[in-house]
């Protein structure tokens, strides 16, 4: 009997055992998630349902969430790729409307990434009932809204029309865009000095060490290239002196994938020390561009000997120095510095008027 009993009770463990590892952890997680936050406080109109962002910006081939906001009361969501646009790149676009942006259904979010590409892994719609368990992982919870997580993937670099329509009724669309694997997104820092040699950092997207870089006119001679990982390279490049200046379109190619792009103006030669325009000396002066010192000027007449000041317990003397070092002093001479010496006295009132241009003179002490 106990052995019965005993058997039973492994078996029961084993099946518990078997279903949670085929259902996943998120199927014990069968509660929402709570957040104080109101709509006055997430900034958003209150014209609900909403995505919370106009355009979403997202990786090929990385599964990304993007905010849908509703109504409290929202019950039923559907979610669909109505709209595509190649961006200029030479895909059709029925194609990409097809096959270019997944959305994930319920059911499949809680597949390994390597089973969701092997069921239905074009899918462009899908329906997510709020009051089902299967759904409470995805959402959150707020005072006056609530936030559906949909899961989107790109398989194809494009533009995207997303629309969500809320209980049959009310609907609410986004943009998502799905970004290049291989672009130059930055360089830093964006600007050159000629004769200094300077490090680089290209920021993109499927960057290694074969890729190729590049600068327009020629000019940017690159010394040395560092492959970090596939978003960053490090390039050591260096300008020759009298290098004009201006503005360089930074290129990079690969040629594992027979593909180049441009970054146009991504690149600022400048020399801050003179901007000749890449013109010699002797050039400057016939162009008559530099100009020489003048001779010296006459001296001028002697000024006017100051008020004495010092015998009338009444008056002040108050110097106002300019162009000296921050915190130098002076105790018995001054050097050769311009002061302005405000007399003040304790005058009536009708004197005041008749003395206002007389009591502040500037001198050389």
């Amino acid at each position: 009997m106990k052995n019965i009993t005993v058997s039973r009770i492994f078996s029961l463990l084993l099946v518990i055992l078997v279903s949670f590892s085929q259902s996943g952890a998120n199927a014990f997680l069968l509660h929402s998630a709570k957040s104080k936050s109101t709509v006055l406080q997430e900034r958003l109109d209150g014209n609900l349902p909403a995505f919370r962002y106009d355009r979403n910006n997202i990786e090929l081939n990385h599964k990304t969430p993007i905010d849908l906001i509703l109504k409290p009361d929202a019950m039923t969501v559907t979610v669909e790729v109505t709209g595509a646009d190649a961006a200029g790149l030479a895909i059709d676009e029925t194609t990409l409307l097809m096959n270019g942006l997944k959305i994930f259904k319920p059911k499949e979010l809680r597949l390994a990434e390597n089973q969701d590409q092997n069921k239905n892994p074009k899918s462009r719609f899908a329906t997510f009932n709020l009051s089902k368990a299967k759904n409470q992982t995805l959402l959150i919870e707020a005072v006056d809204f609530t936030v559906l997580k949909v899961f989107v993937k790109g398989f194809l670099p494009g533009s995207y029309t997303v629309k969500a329509t809320i209980d049959g009724v009310d609907s609410a669309e986004t943009i998502v865009f799905t970004r290049p694997d291989f672009r130059l997104d930055a360089v830093t820092p964006t600007t050159i000095t000629p004769g200094v040699e300077t490090t680089l950092t290209l920021l993109g997207m499927g960057l290694d060490a074969l890729t190729r870089v590049g600068f327009s006119n020629g000019d940017v001679e690159i010394k040395d290239l560092v492959g970090l990982d596939d978003a960053t390279l490090k390039v050591t490049a260096f300008v020759a002196s009298m290098t004009p200046n201006g503005y360089r379109d930074v290129s990079i190619s690969s040629p594992l994938l027979g593909r180049s792009v441009i970054l146009t103006n991504g690149l600022l030669i400048n020399d801050p020390a003179l901007d000749t325009n890449g013109l010699s000396i002797d050039e400057i002066i016939s162009q008559g561009t530099l100009v020489m010192n003048g001779s010296d000027g006459m001296d001028g007449m002697d000024g006017e000997g100051g008020m004495g000041v010092c015998a009338d317990p009444n008056a002040s003397l108050t110097l106002f120095i300019n162009s000296t070092p921050v915190g130098s002093m002076a105790t018995i001479f001054f050097d050769p510095i311009f002061v302005t010496l405000l007399l003040v006295y304790q005058l009536a009132p009708q004197e005041i008027q008749e003395m206002m241009d007389q009591m502040e003179q500037t001198f050389v002490v």
